[in-house]
Order: structure tokens, then sequence, then C-alpha cells
């Protein structure tokens, strides 16, 4: 079975209250694989029960995915009113 996802590339394409989300989840957990997998879950949009689908070769390249997007500095920008 192929699943399709929707990979953020940059920060920008991640929402604030989705990484809030994840804060909140990787806070209270302390097994690595279940916050591997809700990180995908959340980033990415799709059910818990397709996370545990994807191979463990491909969850580990997302899970370093997602932590290289979130070691870069954010560029800020004004916001002109």
């Amino acid at each position: 079975m192929k699943l399709e996802l929707t990979i953020p590339t940059s920060l920008d394409e991640i929402p604030l209250m989705h990484y809030q989300k994840f804060m909140e989840v990787s806070k209270n957990s302390n097994d690595d694989e279940f916050t591997a997998q809700k990180m995908i879950q959340i980033f990415c949009g799709i059910e818990l029960k397709e996370v545990v689908k994807i191979a463990f070769n491909d969850m580990v390249d997302l899970v370093n995915h997602f932590n290289k997007l979130f070691s870069e500095i954010p560029k800020l920008s004004l916001i002109h009113i």
C-alpha cells in the first residue's frame, strides 16, 4: 500500500498550533518512538494508524528532516501596517 505524504520543506509551512501541539506531546512522553510517530502525524497531517505503517528507515529520515528544519534559525520579516 502506498501512502502519500505532504512533507513541509520549511518552517513557514508548519502552523504554530501544530508546533505547540507537538511540543506538548514531546514534553509529556518518555517514549522516543511514540514521539517520532506523533511528530510525523502532526506535521504531515495523517492519522497515527497510517504512521505506524511507514517503514522504520523512512520514519528515521522524516524525523531527521523535521529536526533539521527546527534547528534552522528562522528569518524574521516585518509586517507593514
